[in-house]
């Protein structure tokens, strides 16, 4: 199993990052998070920060161990880059951002350049989210945006996509199961 790093761990809400360079090694070897929210926490904005050989580089998620029931919410990522986004070959590996069972996301005007997996992943209860002029280009392995999940999870629901520019990429957008009144 490859090691687990995380380089900043927000717990705490009304948060902002800002012109930040986050650099993994770029390696297999390493499992390399730039920044990880694993509680309901809110109102955070990470803007103009780049992400250079990270495995995931923004992961905002509801773990459930927060308060009870309460979402992560009225985050914004903004403006910044990710490139060269891999690592192990494990399918937890290769996002860009990865938002699990949050609500009233913004996720705008961002570049993600050579993305292993999914640029943007939205899964398990993500609700009143928006993806919006970002510039997708050369995603490896999967879809550059993918809304899921999986039965027995929360649904993801009223979840616009629009604006993006998606190239050198086999799958632009895919909307799986549980996912309702989403616009693409």
């Amino acid at each position: 199993k490859t090691a687990l790093q995380t380089t900043l761990r927000i717990r705490a809400s009304h948060v902002q990052v800002d012109h930040i360079h986050f650099v993994g090694t770029g390696t297999t070897n390493n499992a390399e998070i730039g920044i990880l929210t694993d509680e309901a926490y809110d109102d955070g904005t990470i803007e103009d920060c780049t992400f250079t050989g990270m495995t995931i580089a923004i992961d905002i998620k509801t773990s459930g161990t927060g308060l009870s029931g309460a979402k992560a919410a009225h985050w914004r990522i903004v403006g910044n880059l990710f490139h060269d986004i891999g690592g192990p070959s494990e399918p937890l590996y290769g996002y860009g951002v990865l938002a699990v069972d949050v609500r009233d996301f913004l996720i705008a005007n961002n570049v993600f350049k050579t993305v292993n997996r999914h640029a943007v992943y939205i899964s398990a209860g993500t609700s009143n989210t928006i993806v919006s002029n970002n510039i997708i280009d050369g995603v490896v392995s999967a879809s550059a945006i993918l809304l899921s999940a999986v039965n027995r999870q929360n649904q993801n629901c009223d979840n616009l996509i629009q604006g993006n520019t998606i190239l050198n990429t086999k799958n632009a957008v895919q909307v799986n199961e549980n996912s309702y009144r989403t616009i693409v």
